[in-house]
């Protein structure tokens, strides 16, 4: 493709909108391209998001698919994550990572992961803190 002058657009450059309902002259005089009558003609019109002129709309004929399991997922957090905190902290509870900010506070149980390099050790509190295999071979909870 060659650049050429009248191809050239500033970075300001903004189509400008069509104005409806400003005569024949004009494409979209008269009806402001609306058409005639009916509820879609007037004012003030907005239809519902899968309306369908009173058809049942697609959402609703298609079958429901899917699956929402009653148990909800454990949200996880990384060592490495937990090799941010101060270096005065080694014992890691769920009230502390509640308080610090690092889960949310409605969560009750939390599932530590295993990253590398994880330079500190750690102990852990039983309640709500599950620890997976690589974790318990990394800090030492055989």
């Amino acid at each position: 493709m060659t650049l050429a002058l009248n191809t050239i657009q500033s970075p300001f450059y903004r189509k400008k909108c069509k104005r409806v309902g400003r005569g024949i002259g004009c494409t979209d005089g008269k009806t402001s391209g609306r058409g005639h009558k009916g509820q879609k003609s007037r004012k003030g019109y907005s239809r519902r998001w899968a309306f369908e002129g009173g058809q049942t709309n697609l959402v609703r004929r298609l079958p429901k698919s899917g699956f929402v399991p009653l148990v909800k997922k454990v949200p996880s957090l990384t060592l490495a994550r937990l090799n941010q905190l101060p270096v005065e902290i080694n014992h890691i509870s769920l009230g502390l990572l509640k308080e610090r900010g690092i889960v949310h506070k409605d969560v009750n149980k939390i599932r530590i992961l295993a990253t590398l390099p994880c330079t500190r050790e750690f102990t852990f509190e039983e309640e709500g803190i599950y620890l997976t295999a690589g974790v318990k071979k990394l800090v030492g909870h055989e």
